[in-house]
């Protein structure tokens, strides 16, 4: 825990502080995290490229039409005149 009464004294110069931030940037830019996001950006281009399709960007699929036999041109039927249920 820091005393807030005791005032912060940095013996470094300006010079050094440069130095270290430099150092620190060049590190973080040479992490595994770094070198994989890199790689991903690399994936996905030549001719290795996964084609870029949106899942659902049409309301209904359109499916081909169906066989002549697919269609009822009855219509509908009419009743019988007999009660089925009877029997």
């Amino acid at each position: 825990m820091t005393d807030a009464i005791k005032p912060f004294h940095n013996t470094t110069t300006q010079s050094e502080r440069r130095e270290t931030l430099e150092n620190d940037q060049r590190v973080q830019r040479d992490t595994l995290q770094f070198r994989t996001s890199a790689d991903l950006g690399l994936e996905n281009t030549g001719r290795y490229a996964k084609p870029f399709a949106v899942t659902g960007q049409t309301p209904t699929p359109q499916y081909p039409a169906g066989p002549n036999w697919a269609p009822d041109p009855v219509g509908v039927e009419p009743p019988l005149g007999i009660d089925v249920n009877a029997m």
